[in-house]
Order: structure tokens, then sequence, then C-alpha cells
């Protein structure tokens, strides 16, 4: 396949999402305005019964079409519907079955309240397009990239020109009370995998939970009502911790246009899995992965990579769910390995997420660590 026909086929699938997406939208446009309407009579003081029940019911109606979101639940592709919807949180087979529902991905939160989509399968230099399932399979921990040479020796500058003070100690990061965390590289995520029955480590008036609350820990990103936290990856000086870094456009754009050592990467049928200068297989393969419907995949930043690991639990049980009814469809997240973001640290390092400690800090862009898609999901 050409660059043309292949750009030619995105420009068509993502012409046919959006008229789906058009449509179901018309209705509950058309809803919504009536449900406006009808405030409009009740403000004026038409209090009358029939205003009141028509009201309930039209907010029922719009309900029903639009459930609360929550992190784990299944994405679906309804073919009968020709449209992506959300199941809700117990998605099975008899429900949804396959011959009419299409699982492409697990819901999860953003740090600043919106939504994304994490990838089924681990991202796969030997099968860009589709991924994999097997964490075995060759290619499926690869390198950030882009920091050897052919000899097998570093380039670039392996110091940060952001992340460290004057006497070379770190990034401050504000905890999760808002004290002084005092200077770090690194910082641990409060997550649900880590609220065990028997000698919990801590607990916070969510039931959020760390790994070790004697080190340095990152505040939750959101508050407990929902609302994003502003003590997030905030640190004594800008940019911050985390907070730089959360632009998943400009990160993988970025990333991409330095991917000049393979030129056909974008059609080749395998992706190079060095970490040789002019390589990035992990934000390459994210970009050449995609489902039926949804294309627009890319490589994580480190706050995404936090907020999943804070809703561990929701979002491992979403994927269990798929597995429950298409093995050959999904795979859970590692227990005790590394993820690799789109935040570059500096030249040499990049930020990963590593679900053994729920720490979050920078590596070394040659090491091999498994690599999830996340795509943006906008209602």
């Amino acid at each position: 396949m050409t660059i043309l026909e292949s750009l030619s086929d995105r420009i068509e699938t993502k012409v046919r999402q959006i008229e789906s997406v058009d449509a179901h939208l018309g209705d509950l446009r058309s809803e919504l305005a009536y449900l406006v309407k009808l405030r409009v009579r009740l403000a004026k003081g038409e209090k009358d019964n029939s205003a009141t029940e028509e009201l309930n019911t039209t907010a029922e109606k719009i309900a029903d079409k639009m459930p609360a979101l929550k992190a784990g639940m299944v994405i679906l592709f309804d073919k009968g519907g020709n449209r992506i919807l959300v199941a809700p949180t117990d998605y099975n087979a008899e429900s949804y079955p396959l011959s009419d529902y299409t699982p492409e991905a697990v819901l999860a939160r953003r740090a600043n309240g919106e939504w994304q989509m994490v990838s089924l399968v681990n991202m796969c230099c030997k099968h860009p397009e589709t991924g994999s399932t097997d964490p075995a399979k060759e290619g499926c921990r690869m390198p950030f990239g882009g920091m050897i040479d052919e000899n097998s020796k570093y380039v670039g500058e392996c110091v940060s020109e952001k992340h460290f003070n004057e006497d070379s100690c770190g990034q401050v990061i504000i905890d999760r009370d808002g004290g002084n965390c005092g200077f770090a590289k690194y910082g641990y995520i409060a997550s649900q995998k880590f609220a065990k029955g028997d000698g919990d480590k801590s607990t916070q008036a969510d039931k959020r939970y760390y790994y070790d609350d004697n080190d340095h820990y990152l505040p939750l990103s959101t508050n407990p009502d929902g609302t994003p936290n502003e003590l997030f990856g905030k640190g004594k000086e800008a940019p911050s911790f985390l907070s730089d870094s959360d632009n998943f456009e400009k990160n993988n754009a970025e990333i991409l246009k330095k991917a000049t050592r393979q030129p056909e990467w974008r059609i080749a049928r395998e992706i190079d899995n060095n970490a040789y200068l002019g390589n990035y297989p992990a934000a390459e393969c994210c970009a050449r992965y995609h489902t039926e419907h949804i294309r627009d995949w890319g490589l994580p930043t480190a706050p995404d990579l936090v907020c999943i690991m804070e809703d561990w639990n929701d979002i491992q049980a979403g994927f269990e769910a798929v597995k429950k009814v298409a093995p050959h469809l999904a795979v859970q997240l590692h227990v005790n390995f590394n993820y690799w973001s789109s935040s570059e640290y500096n030249s040499g390092g990049a930020y990963g997420l590593d679900t053994d400690y729920g720490n979050m800090n920078y590596y070394n862009k040659n090491y091999r660590y498994y690599v999830r898609a996340v795509c943006r999901f906008r209602i």
C-alpha cells in the first residue's frame, strides 16, 4: 500500500466515523433543545405537572444515551448502528455479542478532566498495524529510541536543562497536601493497585493508596468530587515535574518529526526495534496502530500514564472483561514492568511508568519497555 492509498483509507474511515457520530449527536441535540424549552417554561412559572413530567422523561432519555463515564468501561463499535459507543461496567458477551459489537479500547481518565481510550493490546514492532496480545512476542518490548549510534555508543547530552536545580538535586514537586516535597526526579502514584486488605500502606479520603508513603508521592490528579486537582504535577518553579509534558499531540508530532532513520516507517512491514539516532519505535508503533474503526492513536504522555495507574483496578477489570469475551483481542497491563510515555526528560531520557511500584521516573531511551497506545475520547 502506498502512502497516498494509506492516507486515503484513513480519511475515508474518519469521514465514516464523523458521519456516524454526527447522526447520533443530532438526536441528542434535538432532545437537548426540547429540554431547554421545558426549562424555560418552568422558569416562567409554568409549573404544571405535564411540563415537569416531560422534563424528567427527556432527561432520563438523554441519560440513557450518555451514561455516566467511568474508567474501565469498554469502548465498542456497534455494527448495526455504525457508531462507537461505551458499554456499561458489566460488559459481557450476552449483552454485546461479537457478531454485533466489536471491542476496540478501554476508557481511562486524563488529569485535566477529559478522557482517553487505551489500546486493548501491546504495541509490537513486528505487527505495527495490529499490535499483539502476546507479551512474550518479539518486538513487544522496545526502546524509546534516538540515543545510540551504530556502534551502540550514547549520543547527546545526558543532563537535564530544566529539571535540575543549581545543585543538581532535581525538580521540586509539591505533595498531595500542598507542602514542599523536596527535590525529586520521580514520584509515587496513588493507585487502586495498592489497596490491599492487610497492611495498607497509605489511604486518602477517597480511598487511594500509595506503594510507599515515606517517599516522594504525587498528588492525586483529581479531587474527590472529580474536578482536576490544581496540585497535580506542580513544582516550585515552572516547568513542573509533570504538567509541562502533558501535550499529547505536540509530544508525538515532535518525536515523529525526528524519525528519519527508516523513512518508510509508515508503510514498512516492520518497525526497526532499535534506539538508533532517528529511530523512535515506541511512537512509530503507536502512530501505525489502528483498530477497525479508530485510527488516531499515539504514545501517551506521562500524566496520561499517571491517570491509568491511579484507576489501575478499574482499567484492568475492563481488559479482563474483554478477554473473557474475546481472548484474541485483549491483554491486561503488565503488573511488574515499565511503560514508555511520550514525555521526554532530556536528550538521553524519557519518562516511564513502573507498574510494580507505581513509580513515575525517567529512564535511558535505549531501555526496552512495553508500550500501550492511547487515543483521545471527546464527548
